[in-house]
């Protein structure tokens, strides 16, 4: 699948989840303060489209990259107040992840996960470099995977149906991330 086309798809989700009386064109041009014309060159793949961009989407249309890119999975994805860097405390964040965990055990044991604290999960990828860790929690597979020193501040994620991502770092900051599936590969960078 070329890029263009996951970026197709990726509109797509967010027209498909759009309320019908709002334009996806008006609602994508108004969020990321384009033109419409230049709106329309992103949704049919025309520009790519920038992480940041991909984040103010995300963020405005409660969309998570894991929900993206495993639409067909059963995965669990957690929802909640948005941390910012003023208040943001990753313990605290830990504890509500742990309260949401617990309130779906107690569901008639809906969900299959483990029953102490997760202290690492793929979304701390994003806000963290994975120094000594082995392994990370995934919502998707509700399980833990491997994660792997493959270079100098690059990790591999190796999930159970044979999938990688690849997180690469400056400073402890995570400014690529690498997603390699069977019928694409993409590449998400930080600009700033």
């Amino acid at each position: 699948m070329e890029q263009a086309d996951v970026q197709q798809v990726f509109f797509q989700h967010i027209k498909n989840n759009l309320p019908p009386h709002l334009s996806l064109v008006d609602e994508i041009a108004e969020l990321l303060n384009i033109s419409n014309d230049s709106a329309y060159r992103r949704i049919r793949g025309e520009k790519g489209i920038s992480f940041d961009e991909i984040r103010t989407l995300c963020l405005h249309f409660k969309i998570s990259l894991d929900q993206l890119f495993y639409l067909n999975s059963e995965s669990v994805i957690f929802t909640g107040n948005l941390a910012n860097s003023t208040n943001f405390s990753f313990d605290l964040w830990l504890l509500y992840i742990l309260k949401q965990v617990e309130y779906m055990k107690d569901k008639d044991n809906a969900a299959n996960v483990p029953a102490y604290p997760i202290h690492n999960s793929i979304l701390s990828l994003y806000y963290k470099e994975p120094v000594n860790i082995n392994s990370i929690y995934s919502d998707n597979f509700q399980q833990y995977v491997d994660i792997k020193k493959v270079d100098t501040n690059k990790y591999r994620v190796s999930f159970p149906n044979g999938h990688c991502n690849y997180y690469s770092y400056a400073q402890g900051v995570c400014t690529r991330v690498d997603v390699e599936q069977p019928l694409f590969n993409l590449q998400f960078l930080l600009n700033r």
